[in-house]
């Protein structure tokens, strides 16, 4: 019999986008001394805005369907999904049940295109025009990345959680 599997190539394994936040959860442990703490974590509820149709059923049915987005923001809770879904966030080692969510991120088995549903304050901050968007390359990823990490808001939220750490 003949081996049909002959295009696997087990040495080439590839840095999913989840590998690449833990990556960056790690630095930010060591930059703070565990005090601050960035997750990525597996998420079940809903990670992205609905299109939903509205107007009367006859307009549906026979004429060009309006839709009208049922919006929400990353820090609510939220319901299910069928992709590979992480929330992404950060939590203070003295406040142990406070998070601040920082975006969802969404995938399926070819890594990339990715969406990312990020929260409302960064997205304004970096002009980024649309809260949930998609990016179709690591590098890509690496360049929102770099911004989100490194926005005021983000800045700002660790600042306060190494203050309320403070003796």
């Amino acid at each position: 019999m003949e081996n049909l599997w002959s295009a696997i190539d087990t040495t080439k394994i590839l840095r999913t986008p989840r590998d690449i936040l833990k990556e960056q959860c790690n630095y930010l442990n060591e930059a703070t001394g565990g005090k601050v703490i960035a997750q990525v974590k597996p998420y079940e509820g809903k990670y992205q805005s609905e299109h939903v149709l509205v107007g009367p059923a006859w307009q549906i049915r026979y004429n060009n369907p309006k839709f009208e987005i049922k919006d929400f923001d990353v820090q609510s809770q939220l319901g299910d999904t069928t992709k590979f879904v992480y929330e992404f966030y950060l939590a203070s080692k003295a406040m142990s049940k406070y998070k601040y969510r920082i975006m969802f991120l969404y995938y399926d088995a070819s890594l990339y295109p990715i969406g990312i549903s990020l929260d409302s304050s960064i997205s304004n901050e970096i002009d980024q025009s649309n809260r949930e968007f998609r990016v179709n390359t690591e590098e890509e990823f690496m360049d929102i990345l770099k911004r989100i990490l490194g926005s005021n808001r983000v800045a700002s939220v660790i600042t306060n959680l190494l203050s309320l750490n403070e003796d």
